[in-house]
C-alpha cells in the first residue's frame, strides 16, 4: 500500500521536487515490484532530474528487467541526464549484454562527452571482453578525445595484456598527444610488465615527446626497478633533453631511493645543464636526506650555475634542516 501511494505521488504530484522525493522513497524500499513503476517514471516524467532519479532507483535492483530498461533508455531517451544515468548504471550491472550497447555509444553517439563516459563505463566491467571492446574502439574511433580516453580506460581494466597493447599502439600512433596518452596510461596500469614496456618505448619511440612521456611514466610508477632504469638512462644518454627528463623522472619517486640515485649520478655527469637538472631534482624530492649533497654542491661545484641551482634547490625543501643549511651558506660557513 505504501509503495502504491508513493507511486501515485511520484507520477501525479505537480511539484517536481515532491515527485523526486517520492522516487527516492520508492527506491529505498528495495523491492523488485517497484521496478516497473520506476521505469515508467524514467521514461515519461518531463523533468530530467525526476527521470534521472528514477533511473538510479530502479537500477539498484540489478534485475534483467532493469538492465533491459537501462539499455532502452540509453538508446532512446532525449534527456542527456537520463542517458548519463542509464550509462553509469549499466556499467555497474556487470551484465555482458550491455557491452555492445556501450561500444556503440562510444563509437557513434553525437555527444562526445557521453562517448568518453561510455569508454570508462566499459572499463568498469574489468573483463577480457571489456578489454577487447576497448581495443576495438581505439582502433575504430576517429575522435581523438575518445581515443585518448580509451587509452586510459584500457589501463583501468587492470589487465597485464593492456600494457603490451598500449605500448604497441604508442609506437604506431601518428598523433603525438594520443601517443603520450597511451604512454601515461601504461604508467597508470601498475602491471608487473609496465616498466619493461615503457623502457622499450624510450628506446624505440620516434617522437621525442613520447620518449619523455615514457620516462616520466616510469618515474611515476615508482619502485627500485624504475629508479635504477632511469638512473642508467640518465648516466648514458647522449640526448641531453632525454637525459634531463630521466633525471626529473627519478625525482618523481620522491623518496630515499630517488635521493640515493640522484646523488650517485652527480659525479658521473659532465654537462652543466645535466648537473643542474640533478640538483633541481634533488630539491624536488623534498627529502632532508638530499640536504648534505646540496650543501656540498653549493659550496664546492666548479660551475657557478650549478652552485646557484643548489642554493635554489635547498629553498625548495621546506624543512627546518633545509633552512639551517641555507643560513650556513649565507654565513659563509665551511661545509
Amino acid at each position: 500500500a505504501a509503495t502504491a501511494t508513493l507511486s501515485r505521488v511520484a507520477t501525479s504530484d505537480p511539484d517536481a521536487g515532491v515527485r523526486k522525493s517520492a522516487v527516492y522513497a520508492i527506491g529505498n524500499r528495495s523491492s523488485t515490484t517497484s521496478v516497473p513503476a520506476l521505469i515508467r517514471i524514467a521514461k515519461n516524467d518531463q523533468d530530467p532530474e525526476v527521470a534521472q532519479a528514477a533511473v538510479y532507483a530502479f537500477a539498484n535492483q540489478n534485475s534483467s528487467e532493469a538492465t533491459n530498461a537501462l539499455i532502452e533508455l540509453l538508446q532512446t531517451a532525449t534527456s542527456l541526464k537520463v542517458r548519463q544515468a542509464a550509462l553509469h548504471s549499466l556499467s555497474n550491472t556487470g551484465q555482458p549484454e550491455a557491452l555492445p550497447v556501450l561500444e556503440k555509444i562510444a563509437l557513434q553517439d553525437a555527444d562526445s562527452k557521453l562517448q568518453e563516459t561510455a569508454v570508462y563505463a566499459i572499463a568498469n566491467f574489468g573483463s577480457e571482453a571489456a578489454l577487447k571492446s576497448l581495443q576495438g574502439i581505439f582502433a575504430k574511433s576517429t575522435n581523438v578525445k575518445v581515443r585518448r580516453a580509451t587509452a586510459y580506460a584500457i589501463a583501468n581494466t587492470g589487465s597485464p595484456a593492456a600494457a603490451t597493447f598500449l605500448a604497441t599502439s604508442a609506437l604506431k600512433e601518428p598523433d603525438d598527444k594520443t601517443a603520450e596518452a597511451l604512454v601515461y596510461a601504461i604508467g597508470n596500469l601498475g602491471a608487473d610488465n609496465a616498466v619493461d614496456e615503457l623502457l622499450k618505448l624510450v628506446a624505440n619511440a620516434q617522437a621525442p615527446s613520447a620518449r619523455k612521456a615514457a620516462l616520466y611514466a616510469i618515474g611515476n610508477s615508482g619502485g627500485t626497478k624504475a629508479v635504477e632504469a632511469l638512473a642508467q638512462i640518465a648516466s648514458t644518454a647522449t640526448d641531453e633533453e632525454l637525459q634531463k627528463a630521466a633525471v626529473y623522472a627519478i625525482a618523481n619517486a620522491g623518496d630515499q631511493k630517488a635521493v640515493t640515485a640522484l646523488t650517485a649520478l652527480m659525479p658521473k655527469l659532465v654537462a652543466i645543464e645535466a648537473r643542474q637538472a640533478v640538483v633541481y631534482a634533488l630539491g624536488n624530492t623534498g627529502e632532508d636526506s638530499a640536504i648534505s649533497t646540496l650543501l656540498q654542491v653549493a659550496s664546492k661545484d666548479a660551475s657557478p650555475k650549478v652552485r646557484a641551482a643548489a642554493v635554489n634547490a635547498l629553498g625548495q625543501i621546506d624543512s627546518p634542516k633545509a633552512k639551517e643549511a641555507l643560513l650556513k651558506i649565507i654565513r659563509g660557513e665551511k661545509q
